[in-house]
């Protein structure tokens, strides 16, 4: 797993390709594109900061993935985006704002049909600690 680092303000984060394992407790942070990039990747993603990141924040390919208990927040273009087809968990993340600007910070089915839904309900009401580093 990837544990307690800090991946910040590079051109993308961290991408993982067709790898299983955990991302918990990193900061990933002011990136020029993307925070994390999972693709074809069965990664528990639990316990980051994902935050600040110029273009999206969490973009994933797939459905194999699941992501909890993170802050995904203040990304430029989305807080999370559905590059695929198929269905994402994103159950219980902080999103720092209402559930309707939640809304609109992740792009999935509902902005286009080509693309998978990211079930994101329930969400923490209250930020997380923060990451280690």
């Amino acid at each position: 797993g990837i544990s307690g680092n800090g991946f910040i303000a590079n051109g993308s984060g961290l991408c993982l390709v067709a790898c299983e394992g955990a991302v918990t407790a990193n900061r990933i942070a002011q990136s020029a594109a993307y925070g994390l990039i999972l693709t074809q990747s069965r990664v528990k993603v639990s316990a980051n900061e994902i935050e600040r990141n110029a273009k999206v924040g969490l973009r994933i390919e797939d459905g194999k993935g699941v992501a909890w208990g993170n802050s995904l927040f203040a990304n430029g273009d989305y807080d999370l985006y559905n590059g695929g087809i198929e269905e994402f968990r994103a159950i219980g993340n902080w999103w720092g704002g209402t559930v309707t600007a939640i809304a609109g910070r992740i792009y999935d089915r509902s902005m286009d049909d080509s693309r998978g839904r990211v079930l994101y309900l329930p969400v923490l009401q209250t930020k997380p600690l923060p990451a280690a580093p």
